[in-house]
């Protein structure tokens, strides 16, 4: 398997979960692709690193992308980090990796969350934070 093969493998785990896509409001994307200055709640996946031995270890991430809030403090007006959005999100995600990968056609693949922590994303227009889920697979 290669990191291409994986990262379309993450996709296909996501994009099985009909609760999920109903959630997130805008897309998953492969290879952490993002359409540029999207205004919408959306998901990249991207393999970090894969080993070549058997059995083979990739690392990954997940990232969600959420809308911050708008937040009055001390009379003005500040974007905050809308951590129940970043939740209800992260917690659809860890359930479809744990549901899906029990169906057969993933067989020989095990993973585990290894760490999953939220960060400010600079990089758009709009003002947000991302939860990265960094997950490690165990292909066999």
């Amino acid at each position: 398997m290669n990191s291409q093969q994986l990262n379309a493998i993450q996709y296909k785990i996501l994009d099985k979960s009909v609760e999920l896509k109903t959630a997130l409001g805008g897309g998953i994307y492969k290879g952490g692709f993002r359409p540029t200055d999207s205004i919408k709640d959306d998901i990249c996946v991207n393999v970090l690193a894969l080993t070549d031995r058997s059995p083979q270890i990739g690392i990954a991430n997940i990232n969600i992308y959420v809308g911050d809030q708008k937040q009055t403090i001390y009379g003005k007006e500040n974007n905050v980090p809308n951590y129940n959005r970043l939740s209800q999100l992260s917690d659809l995600v860890e359930e479809a990796l744990k549901i899906v990968l029990t169906d057969p056609e993933f067989d020989n693949i095990g993973y585990n969350v290894l760490e999953s922590k939220d960060y400010q994303n600079e990089g758009n227009t709009r003002p947000e934070h991302y939860q990265n889920i960094r997950v490690q697979y165990i292909i066999s």
